[in-house]
Formats: structure tokens, sequence, C-alpha cells
């Protein structure tokens, strides 16, 4: 494992923080609505899209002060840690950067999930895209192409996995979950199909724990839906993390 590059990875995440902000606010609206582009307190004009797109780490609109974000710091912290636990298993330089890749992502993913219970199609779409070309340049840099096909493989078979429980169950898991899946399966599947198996039972056990607790705690209501898709991403975030390390 290569310590300078996890956490040359791990800052670089951290660095990204005012945009991963800006990308959390813009999309936590409900489906149908046009990101969100000003403060909602003043309607001071925010850059939440495009290239320059970021908002403060303070987590406050710069001319009202009014609260737009997560605390101080919280958003950089967390994508560093998730970054560095993401890259831990791997000295390969185009695995650190779907580790990357994934983990931004991830992070916006879930900061919008918690808040509006969506996952966009296109932040989806973007992780998914990114992972699978630095997974695509790792087996042709080292000839793991049965790594790669792996990968696939994982991808469609925790789809189909979770789009049946959809299908059985459409009030408690939710389409963007299903394409969550997608990505997911993608990342774990290229430790072999066994990880993608311990991806979804770890999700499964994170699940009944989240719900159990969020039941005793009075929220949600028995029947109602929670955000799976934080649960999602941090089972099979251990799972990785309890992978052989690889070097491709």
């Amino acid at each position: 494992m290569s310590t300078g590059l996890n956490i040359a990875a791990a800052t670089t995440a951290a660095l990204a923080g005012p945009r991963l902000r800006a990308a959390i606010f813009a999309h936590s609206v409900a489906y149908g609505r046009p990101a969100r582009r000003a403060c909602p307190a003043c309607r001071h004009r925010l850059p939440t899209t495009g290239l320059a797109a970021r908002l403060a780490v303070t987590g406050r609109c710069p001319k009202c002060l009014h609260r737009i974000g997560a605390s101080t710091g919280l958003v950089e912290v967390v994508a560093a840690i998730t970054v560095l636990l993401a890259t831990a298993r791997t000295s390969h330089w185009a695995l650190a950067l779907a580790g990357l890749w994934i983990g931004v992502h991830g992070i916006v993913l879930a900061g919008i999930d918690i808040t509006v219970h969506r996952l966009p199609d296109r932040i989806i779409a973007s992780a998914y895209l990114g992972t699978g070309t630095m997974l695509v340049l790792a087996a042709w840099a080292t000839g793991s192409w049965t790594r790669l096909a792996s990968a696939a493989a994982g991808s469609a078979g925790l789809a189909a996995f979770y789009l049946t429980l959809h299908l059985a169950a459409p009030s408690h898991l939710g389409p963007g979950d299903v394409k969550l899946a997608l990505l997911i399966g993608l990342a774990a599947g290229w430790h072999g199909f066994s990880a993608v198996i311990a991806t979804a039972m770890a999700i499964a056990v994170l699940g009944m724990l989240t719900a159990g607790y969020l039941l005793a705690a009075g929220r949600p209501q028995r029947g109602d839906a929670f955000a799976a898709g934080p649960v999602m991403l941090t089972g099979a975030l251990l799972v990785i993390l309890l992978q052989p390390a690889v070097s491709a």
C-alpha cells in the first residue's frame, strides 16, 4: 500500500469540500424541481453549479450568514476519511483514483439522500462512468481483466437483486437505490463476487440496525422509508476495507 498515494487522495477529497457542499445544496430538492442556486433566506445568488461551483466551508450564506450546509468542516473531514478508507487497500494509481472518485460522489449522494430522500441519476451516472473508466485503466495497465469482468458481473448482479427488492416493496426501496447498486456492485465486484455477496449482507445488517435505531428514537414511524443510500455506501465501504490488499 502506498501511504503517500492514499494521503494525497484524501487531501484532494478534503480540498474538494466546497464543491461537494455546492452539489449537495443544489440537488437537495424534490424530484422535478430545479437545482437550488440562491440562499433560501436572503435570495443571494450562490455559485452552486458549473465549473466554479462551491459553498463556504462555514456552511453559511456569505451575505446573511443563514445556515445553508453542514457544520464547519464536516463535509471536508468526512470526505477525507471516506477516501482514505476507500483507497487503503490498494497501491495502484488507477484504483486510488477510482476510490477518490467514488468516495467524493458517495459523500454527495449520501448528503442529498439524507436531506430529501433522493439519489439524482446525473450524479450516479458520473460516479459510475468515472469509476468504470479507472477500473478499465487499472485492468489495462496490469492485465487484470478477470477482475474487470468480475466488477461488471458484480454491478449487474447487485442491481438485479435490488431491482427484485424494489419490485417487491417499492415503498421501502426506491429506483435510485437500484441504480446506486450498479455503482456499489461495480466497486465491490473488483474484489470478487464473494465481496458483492458480503456487501449485500452488510447492507442488510446495517439497514436493520439503522431502522431499529430510528424507530427507537421515534423517527421515522413504523412503515416509513428512510434514506437507504448512506447505508448502502457504508456497507460497501466496510466490505472493501476488509478485503485483501491489491495492487490492481
